[in-house]
């Protein structure tokens, strides 16, 4: 529910009775994605495998991604960033977003104009319009100076990332926000906080 314009509530057009529909502008109550739904009378079809459901919802400008039980992602929406990932600007369906390898996604992050990605191997992939870079990435890409991530965060011009050894790193534009002193440039690659600051998890604690 909420603002639609942009096709980011994945709803069924309207239909104008003129052999063509438009998306609603306002969705004001709870509305099934029938796409990512399943009906046990058959009344419409979804595009989840048997057995998959969606496991983590996540929030960008004008755009909605879902993230399933089976490692797969979608999204939907506009966006001129690239921040869908599909290789195109808007999306009024849920559309899967492929990565390399075909990697099974645990989860991902999206920030005002790009979105990061976590695979259950830790390896991590961006797309969207990243910090410091000089063209848009449509689809995701892998973001090979950086592995065995167990936490990360995309912001709105910056990224960061907790490994699972608690080691924290951030990257992108000097703005305060990446920790690492106020006399550092830009940061294309991912670099420790000043001080070092490392994370730790007591698994024993886990219940």
């Amino acid at each position: 529910w909420g603002e639609a314009s942009g096709g980011a509530l994945g709803v069924p057009l309207i239909d104008t009775g003129k052999g063509n529909g438009i998306s609603p502008m306002m969705v004001g109550s709870p509305s099934l994605i029938q796409a990512l739904s399943f009906s046990s009378s058959g009344s419409f079809q979804s595009i989840l495998q048997p057995n998959e459901f969606t496991k983590q919802v996540s929030l960008g400008p004008q755009s909605t991604f879902i993230t399933t039980s089976h490692g797969r992602c979608f999204s939907f929406g506009t966006s001129e960033d690239g921040l869908l990932g599909i290789g195109k600007s808007r999306s009024l369906n849920p559309t899967i977003i492929e990565f390399p390898q075909n990697e099974s996604i645990e989860s991902l992050t999206i920030g005002a104009k790009h979105a990061l990605a976590k695979s259950t191997t830790g390896a991590v992939h961006a797309w969207g319009r990243l910090p410091l870079a000089q063209s848009v990435a449509s689809k995701p890409r892998t973001f090979s100076s950086i592995s065995c991530v167990s936490t990360l965060c995309a912001g709105y011009d910056s990224s960061a990332f907790v490994t699972v050894t608690g080691t924290v790193l951030t990257c992108g534009e000097r703005s305060g926000r990446l920790g690492q002193g106020e006399q550092i440039p830009d940061s294309k690659m991912p670099g420790q906080l000043l001080g070092g600051l490392r994370l730790w998890r007591n698994r024993t604690a886990d219940f």
